[in-house]
């Protein structure tokens, strides 16, 4: 048995051998080469570095819930938006100033996914605790989504919200900007400090309540 299996290896390697000096002659033949000529080594090909960081692309922390959402229900959120504005065309200072004051209310959608997210993961704190401590799984669960949310926008709750009517931060911005311009709050300056003035007093007193009229 030993002598069969010498001899099948030696039949393999002398094969081997054969394609070789065959595979030799073709190249030889072709080049023009005289037999025996070495055969040159194809260059490897460059290994093409590959960046991970690049290929993460996270959305803009302005439109990454936007982008999540269906484009059907942007744009009738958008629509909403735009008759809030149109419905106060011609109204006083007065009117424009009460609906400012209830845009500084509203809860935006960001505030609201954090207190239901925070309220889901004490939930499942308290659970786990007193009940069963599985329920900790849960705390994770909603600390993943919000995490989720935090990169690329999306989470569980966001299509039920949106059908609501909540709001992001941007898109409230887009109904004050244009009621405080419909209000008259901004007049043209070349100078940065007054414009940022006229940003400042526009939105009422600052957080410290100094007076911000002093723009030299």
């Amino acid at each position: 048995m030993a002598f069969i299996a010498s001899f099948k290896s030696l039949s393999i390697c002398c094969c081997k051998l054969m394609r070789e000096r065959m595979r030799r002659n073709r190249f030889w033949k072709k080049k023009n080469l005289a037999p025996g000529t070495a055969i040159p080594r194809p260059d490897p090909k460059p290994v093409k570095e590959v960046s991970y960081m690049a290929a993460i692309t996270l959305p803009k922390t302005t439109s990454r819930v936007s982008q999540s959402t269906s484009r059907k229900l942007n744009e009738r959120i958008f629509s909403e938006t735009q008759q809030n504005v149109e419905r106060l065309c011609g109204s006083d200072r007065e009117t424009i100033t009460r609906r400012l004051d209830e845009l500084d209310r509203e809860w935006d959608f960001e505030r609201t996914i954090q207190t239901g997210a925070s309220a889901q993961v004490l939930l499942g704190l308290a659970l786990g605790r007193f009940l069963d401590r599985r329920w900790y799984a849960w705390s994770g669960v909603v600390a993943g989504f919000l995490l989720m949310h935090a990169l690329q926008g999306w989470a569980p709750p966001l299509p039920i919200l949106r059908r609501l009517g909540f709001r992001t931060q941007a898109e409230i911005e887009e109904e004050r900007d244009a009621l405080r311009i419909m209000r008259g709050d901004f007049s043209h300056t070349d100078d940065p400090r007054a414009a940022l003035a006229q940003v400042r007093l526009s939105e009422g007193p600052t957080v410290s309540g100094e007076d911000i009229t002093d723009t030299k």
